[in-house]
């Protein structure tokens, strides 16, 4: 699995379409995405293991796909200390979406997936689905 040991911000930083912001004298940085301008958001969420099948249809689907679930399906609901965690990165206009997905093994989070990007319309669908706000 590629930049598994890598954390979602700097692999989020790393693509094209992202601009990192410094303020208040360099000592913080907001990531932005470019196209829209519109700023970077991390969310956590945990599932429960039952939702795995699910969760990993995002990073294996084609986005026509995904967008059509999200019309079809309700938000997947969230589960506390649940076993996957989906880290994501969206933006605020919902245009822009990076995911990945963590499963609980051996005490910690591990990485089960690399991160996958959208944009526009099925960005939209995979904040929908994930309830992004």
């Amino acid at each position: 699995m590629e930049n598994e040991n890598l954390d979602l911000r700097t692999i989020v930083a790393q693509h094209q379409d992202i601009a990192l912001r410094k303020q208040l004298f360099g000592l913080l940085s907001n990531l932005y995405y470019t196209p829209t301008g519109s700023k970077l958001v991390f969310c956590q969420k945990c599932y429960a293991p039952k939702y795995l099948p699910e969760l990993k249809e995002l990073f294996e689907k084609a986005d026509n796909s995904i967008v059509q679930r999200a019309v079809n399906s309700a938000p997947f609901k969230e589960f506390i200390n649940g076993n996957l965690c989906l880290e994501t990165f969206h933006s605020k206009d919902s245009q822009f979406a990076a995911i990945r997905l963590r499963q609980f093994a051996s005490l910690q989070y591990n990485p089960i997936t690399d991160v996958r990007f959208f944009t526009g319309a099925t960005a939209q669908a995979v904040c929908r689905l994930a309830d992004l706000k």
